[in-house]
């Protein structure tokens, strides 16, 4: 399978990459900063990119059989970018004729939040992750997409990702 993957460089999105090449799969890792990817590999491919610029992810999305999200934003404020960047992925998805995008969220990921503050966040992210991965898959639904979703990394849910059919 060819995965167009944003949200590469984090340790979710590595994590994923691992996983793909070892089953076999071909990933353009679609990142803002190509020196925080440290994975390397024939079946890789590094995009330097925006995930809001409509053309290049629209152009770095052609040939891929689906589109996988572990984008995360940078602190735990407010944001728009996931909301924003899903309407972008689903655009560029029917454009390039793509039916298949899953989401996976670190939020669950032991250590990605040092200390006690990491095990606070991971109690209240999990619901706000849960809330957020369900407006997006909606989002997709209405498009028409075959959407899943996983909360956290473990090898398991991440072959779930990767083999997910609609049933």
């Amino acid at each position: 399978m060819n995965i167009f993957l944003i949200g590469a460089s984090g340790r979710t999105g590595q994590e994923l990459i691992k996983q793909a090449i070892k089953n076999g799969h071909y990933v353009k890792a679609f990142v803002r900063n190509p020196s925080k990817l440290k994975i390397t590999h024939a079946n890789v491919h590094i995009i330097q990119g925006d995930v809001l610029d409509y053309y290049e992810v629209c152009q770095a999305m052609r040939g891929c059989d689906a589109v996988i999200s572990c984008l995360g934003t940078e602190n735990l404020g407010h944001s728009t970018l996931l909301v924003e960047t899903t309407n972008l992925l689903i655009q560029c998805m029917n454009e390039n004729g793509i039916q298949r995008i899953a989401y996976t969220a670190s939020a669950g990921i032991d250590g990605e939040i040092p200390g006690m503050t990491g095990w606070l966040a991971q109690r209240i992210l999990k619901c706000a992750s849960r809330s957020s991965r369900s407006r997006e898959a909606l989002e997709g639904k209405r498009a028409r997409l075959d959407c899943c979703s996983a909360n956290g990394f473990n090898e398991r849910s991440i072959n779930y990702v990767l083999s997910y059919r609609r049933s």
